[in-house]
Formats: structure tokens, C-alpha cells, sequence
């Protein structure tokens, strides 16, 4: 099944997406997942896959495991003998790629009975299978929905997260469980602090992207697709580090930049002292100014079910930000002509 229409065709395919999660044989993947969960766990992926395997580190995480999600370049950079002792986990499609071909070959070398690949086209012409099957690694076929010619991965994204949440949690129900308002009303809210005038969605070159815990992929994938759709800049950064002098950047940019939290119970509190509430220094005077621009997305759950609202959210609140600067994410303007297929096209590492 594949769309054509553009990314705001795409958000009414969620629901499609969360069904075809709910209905896959998810035994497989969660045995690789919690069976020796005492070893490490690498997570490869690239682009718009990075978030979705960053979800898979997380909730591996909140297993009692240690896990990391990484690019294909970041392979390179850590040895055989930590590849050894941990479990590797990549993702692909078709298996032509440069960057998953490198990931494949270098672990189904070093570790290949800990290797398991997600791949939604399992055929005999994908490389990436080619490998594992010749060296007796794992791999699991999974026909995800996507975009047809979509230049963003956002439905695909949708998928796989759905398929990592009911793998670590083995719950079969999603949509039971969330309420999918797509009205930007219900995702997220754009105002002043406090008060006073603040820019348009149009005019902001700058966001700057507050998470934490459960929000930390979403915000990943926020300013993954914010980038390859070259709307503006995007800052990420978790709350307590950002304390540590970020803040600067945004005050001397503050006419054409917003703060967008991601807001899971965990931090409601946080950010009521820090952003809506008085300075702790008793009688001084706010912090930031009345006027500071802010976007919030928040959920009411503290669970992984979380990261899958706080994910749909932000796809609206996309969507606005898209059609408030004039671009459409899923053709974004290129005005340098730069070939698209060529940079993903070139050789990994001498392969």
C-alpha cells in the first residue's frame, strides 16, 4: 500500500498504520529483544529511520538493558570486541543501500548469530538478506505502509514504532489505548508565555527543541523532518542541559525563534517552575519574557505509549509549520538542484 499525495494526505493513513501493527506476528522480534537482555543492544539506522530505532534503544533501556541507537558511520568507530559482546539490531527496505549494506556485512563478521535485521522487502534481490542468510543471522520480513516517492519516511515511521512498542510491551492493542485527534487544537499550542506579540509560524528560522525520556525520538524525528525539508534550523537539547547556557542562543534570537517542549508528565512540573512560573529568586522578576514564543505538545501518558502520541502530535504540528512556510514536505523545494539520489548514492567507506 503506498501514498502519493502529499504530507497532509499522509497524517489520515495513522490509523491504517497503527492497524498494520496491531496485526503483526511480533513474536520473533520481542524473543531477539528480551532473551539475553543483559548484553548491550546497537541499534543502526539512517535518515528518517534513525528515530523509530531510537525508540527500540529506549524502550530496551526501560527493560533493565543498555542500549544505542547509531548511524552506519558510527559503526566504524566502535570495536569487535564490544560488537561481540552485544546484540545488533538494523533496519532496511529494499537492501540496496550503501549505508545498511555496511552495517549487514560488518555485523554478520563480527557477531552473526546476535544479528537481526528488519527488513520490509525480504526478496533475492536484497543484498542486505543476502548476507544474513549466508551467514545464518537473523532476519524478519515486515511489509510495512509507505509513501511512494515520498522524500520524507513518515508513515513508514508510524510502523515501525508501532511494531517496537507491541514487541517490548507484547500488548496487542494500540488505537484502544490513544485517542487519534488530528484538529491542531488537540496536538499542540502556539503562544506567548504570558502575553504579548509573537511570530508567525512562517517567520520562525529557528526552533528550539526542549525533550526528555519518552519525547527524546519524537523530537529526533521533529528535526529530522524539519531539516531534509529545509524549513529552518532545529536545536535539540533535553531540559536540565539546556539549563546549562543554552538559553543564550534564544535570547539573542528571540524575534525569529520559538522553544518547542515536548511534555510527558515527568516534566510538567519542570517546566511550570522554569518557563510559566517566577524565577526561584524570590522576588525578581520572571525569567524569560512575557512574550517568549512557545510550542507545546504534550500526552497524558508516562509509558511508552507516549512516544507514539507525542509522535502523532508532532506530525500535525508539522503539517502547520509546512504549510505556514509554503513547502511541501513531501517534495520540498531544492532551488540549488542538488541531486537528491546522488549523496545517498555514494559509496560507504570504500564499498
Amino acid at each position: 500500500m503506498a501514498n502519493k499525495e502529499t504530507f497532509a494526505d499522509s497524517l489520515k493513513m495513522i490509523p491504517d498504520a497503527l492497524k498494520w501493527a496491531e496485526r503483526q506476528d511480533i513474536k520473533q522480534l520481542r524473543d531477539f529483544f528480551i532473551e539475553d537482555a543483559q548484553k548491550p543492544l546497537y541499534c543502526f539506522a539512517s535518515g528518517g529511520s534513525y528515530s523509530a530505532v531510537d525508540y527500540a534503544a529506549l524502550l530496551y533501556e526501560a527493560n533493565k538493558g543498555m542500549a544505542k541507537a547509531l548511524t552506519p558511520l558510527s559503526l566504524s568507530s566502535v570495536s569487535d570486541d564490544a560488537l561481540k559482546s552485544s546484540k545488533i539490531l538494523l533496519t532496511t527496505s529494499e537492501g540496496k543501500g550503501h549505508d545498511e549494506k555496511y552495517v549487514a556485512k560488518r555485523a554478520v563478521k563480527v557477531n552473526p548469530e546476535n544479528t537481526c535485521a528488519i527488513v520490509r522487502n525480504g526478496g533475492d534481490d536484497n543484498d542486505v538478506v543476502k548476507k544474513l542468510r549466508k551467514a545464518g543471522s537473523k532476519w524478519l520480513v515486515y511489509d510495512w505502509l509507505t509513501q511512494a516517492k515520498s522524500f520524507i519516511a513518515t508513515i513508514d515511521t508510524i510502523c515501525k514504532f508501532g511494531l517496537f512498542y507491541r514487541a517490548f510491551s507484547g500488548e496487542n492493542e494500540i488505537l484502544d489505548k490513544l485517542s487519534v485527534n488530528l484538529t491542531p487544537e488537540h496536538c499542540f499550542s502556539y503562544s506567548p508565555r504570558v502575553e504579548g506579540i509573537i511570530p508567525k509560524l512562517k517567520d520562525i528560522k529557528n526552533y528550539i527543541v526542549l525533550y526528555n525520556g519518552w519525547s527524546r525520538p519524537v523530537a529526533t524525528d521533529f528535526e529530522s523532518k524539519m531539516i531534509e525539508s529545509g524549513i529552518a534550523s532545529v536545536q535539540l537539547c533535553d531540559y536540565r542541559n539546556w539549563c546549562h547556557g543554552r538559553f543564550i542562543f534564544l535570547s539573542k534570537h528571540m524575534e525569529d525563534s520559538a522553544l518547542v517542549l515536548f511534555l510527558t508528565p515527568q516534566e510538567k512540573q519542570f517546566v511550570k517552575d522554569l518557563i510559566d512560573g517566577k524565577s526561584w529568586r524570590g522576588k525578581k522578576a520572571d525569567i524569560f519574557p512575557c512574550n517568549t514564543p512557545i510550542i507545546k505538545v504534550g500526552t497524558e501518558f508516562d509509558s511508552p505509549l507516549a512516544s507514539i502520541d507525542l509522535l502523532i502530535k508532532m506530525y500535525v504540528l508539522f503539517n502547520d509549520v509546512a504549510k505556514a512556510s509554503g513547502d511541501e514536505p513531501c517534495k520540498p523545494m531544492n532551488p540549488y538542484k542538488i541531486d537528491k539520489r546522488f549523496p545517498k548514492s555514494t559509496p560507504f567507506l570504500g564499498m
